[in-house]
């Protein structure tokens, strides 16, 4: 089987190899992972439920633009790791998050990971994280930061019929992000 690339920070120290893919249960497909930095094998330290991530990554970035963050899709229990001490950050937990991770992007201090129903933002100062969901009839399909206090969310609208969803109309709207004051974090 043809695996995905391994993921390799800007400045090749964290490195995300795909080692192989399982199917736990009910169509739940999960990518096996061993992680690196400088060359040293940390899969057990980030990975302590299983060495598992989401199964989408067309729409993964694995670190922040100056490859000070890496964040990692670990399925429900994804993680954020500050590259210059090894501070590991625990993110909101997601259930079922491989059926509902899209992808995810960094800009203007922010983490912005994006999942069907909801977008999370994280602020990469303080680790508060802010969940913005759209509500029943909309499947989220991108979202990204406009500014540091403006999130631009694309969706469709929704009608689902027995079990098929159909798009009504696919719409683009703006949300205004303020976190609390950032406190000094250890």
């Amino acid at each position: 089987m043809n695996y995905p690339e391994t993921f390799s920070s800007k400045n090749k120290r964290f490195k995300l190899e795909i080692i192989g893919c399982k199917e736990p249960n009910n169509g739940r497909m999960l990518w096996e992972v061993k992680v690196s930095k400088d060359g040293k094998d940390i899969t057990q330290l980030l990975c302590k439920n299983g060495n598992f991530i989401n199964y989408k990554t067309d729409k993964y970035v694995i670190d922040s633009e100056s490859s000070e963050f890496v964040y990692l899709p670990i399925e429900r229990q994804p993680k954020l790791v500050r590259m210059e001490d090894d501070k590991i950050i625990d993110l909101p937990i997601q259930i079922w998050s491989t059926f509902r991770f899209i992808g995810n992007n960094f800009g203007f201090g922010l983490l912005v990971e994006i999942y069907n129903d909801q977008v999370l933002v994280t602020n990469l100062l303080s680790f508060f994280s802010l969940a913005i969901s759209l509500g029943n009839g909309k499947r989220i399909l991108w979202a990204n930061m406009e500014s540091s206090a403006i999130l631009q969310i694309e969706y469709r609208e929704i009608e689902i019929i027995g079990k098929v969803e159909k798009t009504i109309d696919t719409k683009k709207t703006l949300f205004n992000i303020t976190f609390p004051p950032a406190e000094t974090t250890a």
